[in-house]
């Protein structure tokens, strides 16, 4: 059976593209060919607050329990709330998740296109567009180097000098009057950063390189004109020096090679996805997650699409929580928005814990580790809440 997944169009929103991640660093591809949106995530973008004290209500609580005991619910509900109220807990802020920046791709369409595919491999974590403009063949594919960090596109066509394009990196519409951002474009690279108004900032630099044609740039942009093959990588930094992070990023970003970093990708990725295969016995036919849905609204659930869900979870957490990093959020490591539902934190209410349900039983007992360290880390602040509230 496949161990891919098959849309047959692009997302018209962030909770609909395609995730890719290495467990630190996540992509939303959208599937767009005359118009490709990618959302930048990284494991440790919060909007970050000043840290804020609880105040203590253990005084109330002796009463409230006893309250509890007698039946009287309502009452103890509402010295509760009051309690909590008055020790200023009940506005305490929580961090919210945030889009590190949005990249986007545009390319020329010169005839009207056929044979649209887009298709995320779980095997070797990388996503696929495709299509056809009349006799010529083209490619967009992407993957996030597992052991590099960079984020590795390929744009291609079967023939010679057919490919114009751009890339462009921005905040979004949701970054005005919330952050400041700033671009700044050459030949060769765009450079996006970006500040909070506490002063935490962050940024990307992409650099693109062209088998092929010409390569210039504008304000927003760098562009490629007649190309054989396009290449782009992106590297993320985060609460460095602007102008240190950016030289370094440079110096190594012109370095990258797609064929060498794919393939060290696929073998550190294969470590992980490959320690578990399922086999429920149904045809290798490739099927789309639209055909797949659309066959189950009748509540009946077929063979490939048990699997094709069974994969993905898989898939997912190895993507969003990696060995010496944070655990997967509520969202994993994926979010559009920057005031997203819930904040996109850390719930502990079972909301986390179901994130990693799967994990030991599907042999990926590494990707637990950052749950386990994650909550050990706070182990004396909790002691200290608990002294408080309780």
């Amino acid at each position: 059976m496949p161990d891919f997944m098959l849309k047959e169009m692009p997302a018209s929103c962030w909770n609909e593209a395609v995730p890719l991640g290495n467990g630190k660093i996540g992509a939303l591809i959208f599937g767009g060919i005359f118009r490709e949106k990618m959302v930048l995530n990284h494991e440790k973008l919060f909007n970050c607050s000043k840290a804020e004290t609880p105040g203590p209500v253990y005084m109330n609580m002796d009463r409230i329990r006893n309250l509890i005991l007698e039946g009287s619910y309502k009452e103890a509900e509402e010295i509760y709330t009051r309690s909590i109220k008055e020790a200023g807990t009940d506005h305490l802020k929580i961090d919210s998740y945030q889009p590190f920046a949005f990249m986007f791709i545009g390319q020329s369409i010169k005839k009207v296109f056929t044979d649209y595919s887009f298709k995320l491999d779980f095997n070797k974590a990388f996503t696929e567009i495709s299509w056809k403009e009349g006799e010529v063949s083209l490619k967009r594919s992407t993957f996030i180097s597992y052991d590099k960090d960079v984020i590795c596109i390929c744009l291609e066509a079967d023939r010679k000098g057919y490919i114009n394009a751009r890339v462009n990196i921005e905040g979004g519409s949701g970054a005005k009057g919330l952050l400041e951002t700033s671009l700044e474009t050459d030949d060769d690279f765009l450079i996006y950063k970006a500040k909070y108004p506490n002063g935490l900032n962050h940024g990307a630099v992409a650099y693109m390189r062209n088998i092929g044609g010409s390569r210039y740039h504008d304000k927003d942009n760098i562009r490629v004109k007649d190309a054989d093959k396009v290449y782009v990588f992106v590297k993320l930094y985060m609460w460095e020096d602007d102008g240190k992070a950016v030289k370094r990023i440079k110096k190594d970003i012109v370095k990258c090679d797609y064929s060498v970093l794919f393939r060290s990708h696929k073998k550190k990725w294969k470590e992980l996805y490959g320690k578990l295969t399922l086999d429920i016995g149904q045809s290798n036919r490739p099927v789309t997650n639209e055909m797949l849905l659309s066959k189950s609204y009748n509540s009946i659930a077929s063979k490939q699409i048990v699997h094709t869900m069974f994969n993905y979870g898989r898939y997912l957490l190895i993507s969003s929580s990696k060995k010496g990093g944070l655990p997967a959020n509520l969202q994993g490591l994926w979010n559009g928005e920057y005031n997203p539902a819930w904040s996109s934190d850390y719930h502990l209410d079972e909301n986390i814990q179901m994130n990693y349900w799967p994990a030991l039983v599907s042999g990926l007992n590494d990707c637990m580790m950052p749950f386990y360290d994650y909550f050990d880390s706070y182990t004396e602040d909790y002691k200290e809440n608990a002294k408080r509230i309780y």
